[in-house]
């Protein structure tokens, strides 16, 4: 009896050793493929897709990049191949107190912050920023490429994945009765009713002063830090531009903010800007107002 349990004990311990043995192979040869092939990134939903672009500027841009945009989703539509020495840290579903978190905690600044003042009212995810600069899995995820967040095995077969969907949804989008134009109206028209709603409401002072109060102490820290700060409001449909919500956040900007010293792009005329929904800007109106930001912001530079 004794004899069978050694036995057992032995064989026991051999497949644990096994199995480690083939752990540690299979995870650097996984290492060694993610290193060669660094391009590769495959987020799959709007939380993963704003946790890769944090990681990716975290641990690979923060020290090269000179020019980052922070915002929400209305930033992110910008059209960055047109932009190629800046950094997009606009989050879908966020705001910029989380992009300004970022910046604060890593080492070294960009020289110029462009920060989209549209949403300023989005509070802050603090569980996201948590995550990111947790003290053991940020030293993890330094060092070992293959642990972030966009190097998932299936990063591999994503792009195929991705190819061979795209292929079937355009077979059944030409087979698909054409969009009735009517329906699509309607739906803009339904749209820009609830963003009128939206934006006749105006916050109550304590969330006014609370988000202005976060977002002076952070423009306070990155500016004796040596970065240039410059302030610029997204285009949105001209039904909106001056109703009560969107002229407080401007004069509160302006009030914490005075022109006199600190730099603003000035929002471009908004009759020329449909949106999609009255807030984000269709793709062909993202490219116009690339083009202009590109243009004044490099009156900004130092």
């Amino acid at each position: 009896m004794a004899h069978r349990v050694r036995l057992f004990i032995s064989n026991f311990n051999f497949m644990i050793k096994k199995t480690i043995l083939v752990f540690v192979i299979l995870f650097a040869t996984y290492n060694c493929i993610v290193i060669f092939n660094p391009g590769i990134s495959a987020p799959q939903q709007q939380w993963q897709d704003n946790v890769v672009k944090a990681e990716k500027y975290i641990y690979d841009k923060s020290d090269t990049v000179s020019n980052v945009i922070l915002g929400s989703s209305l930033a992110r539509l910008m059209v960055m191949d047109s932009l190629p020495h800046y950094y997009n840290l606009a989050f879908a579903g966020q705001g910029i107190l989380d992009g300004l978190e970022i910046l604060n905690q890593t080492e070294k600044l960009p020289k110029n912050i462009f920060i989209e003042t549209n949403t300023v009212f989005t509070e802050a995810n603090k569980s996201f920023t948590d995550g990111l600069f947790d003290p053991l899995t940020f030293s993890i995820k330094k060092y070992c490429i293959s642990l972030r967040s966009d190097k998932q095995p299936l990063a591999f077969i994503y792009p195929s994945l991705q190819a061979a969907m795209h292929k079937g949804k355009n077979t059944e989008e030409s087979k698909a009765p054409a969009t009735d134009q009517t329906d699509d109206n309607d739906l803009f028209n339904k749209m820009i009713k609830m963003q009128i709603e939206y934006y006749t409401w105006t916050p109550d002072s304590n969330i006014v002063n609370k988000q202005f109060l976060a977002l002076t102490n952070y423009i306070r820290i990155l500016k004796n830090r040596g970065a240039n700060i410059v302030f610029f409001e997204l285009p949105f449909n001209s039904k909106l531009v001056e109703l009560p919500l969107a002229r407080l956040i401007r004069n509160k900007f302006y009030e914490h903010f005075p022109a006199a010293q600190n730099n603003y792009i000035t929002m471009p005329d908004c009759s020329n800007y449909v949106t999609s929904d009255g807030f984000h800007l269709k793709d062909d109106e993202a490219k116009v107002y690339t083009s202009y930001f590109k243009k004044e912001s490099k009156k900004y530079y130092p």
